[in-house]
């Protein structure tokens, strides 16, 4: 591995700050309130989320039970990824080391956290994996499909997730589709489809957002 620079003529350090500096994210200091619903195997809850001014994201799911959390998670990751985001607030904070050349997949890129977390950027500088191992399991984030977005950013629009078990075997994988609608210049989300593979069958899940402009501070 080394901390020099790679074989596109720049450093670690650059190359991720480049591929952060990418994803499409809201500006700073806007609110946001969106209705939320969520369905599985006709089963469906609901609620309110909001993004506060300063970034905290709350969400209000109505219901009790399995579903009613993941739609909670699920939201809540949706959004967290599309607030404003400073580089060295994130891995920016960390040593980056690329590990090997650029191959067909990409240049791998490791961080230096707890997470053991790694970035992999295509030709274009895309991220195309992101890999992390909390607790022991491991899990791999690859994405089959980037979307435009406003001032040559980028959104995630399929991608899928594998997870390993601390032994080591995958036990799941969940295959991701989102789909945004893009009003006066600002991409909001407007529904997560998700398959989940695993021992036992497929199982599918949606969570639908609605609302979203900016109610006040801020650009839209």
């Amino acid at each position: 591995m080394t901390t020099a620079t790679t074989a596109r003529g720049a450093r670690p350090e650059d190359l991720l700050r480049q591929a952060h500096d990418g994803v499409y994210r809201w500006p700073a200091g806007a609110r946001r309130r969106f209705d939320v619903v969520a369905c599985r195997d006709g089963d469906e809850v609901a609620g309110v989320a909001e993004v506060a001014a300063d970034g905290t994201i709350d969400i209000e799911i109505r219901g009790e039970g399995e579903l009613a959390r993941w739609a909670s998670a699920e939201t809540r990751m949706i959004l967290d990824h599309r607030r404003a985001n400073r580089f060295e607030d994130a891995d920016g904070r960390h040593e980056l080391t690329v590990d090997g050349d650029a191959n067909e997949d990409g240049l791998l890129i490791r961080v230096g956290d707890s997470l053991q977390s790694t970035y992999r950027l295509d030709e274009r500088g895309l991220i195309n994996e992101i890999s992390r191992a909390p607790g022991g399991r491991r899990f791999v984030i690859t994405i089959l499909d980037h979307q435009a977005a406003p001032g040559g950013t980028w959104l995630s629009h399929t991608f899928t997730v594998s997870h390993w078990d601390q032994g080591g075997l995958l036990n799941r994988v969940e295959a991701y589709r989102d789909r945004y609608e893009e009003i006066d210049g600002t991409m909001l989300p407007r529904e997560r489809r998700m398959r989940v593979f695993r021992e036992g069958g497929v199982e599918t899940r949606t969570v639908r957002l609605d609302g979203g402009l900016a109610t006040d501070g801020g650009a839209a």
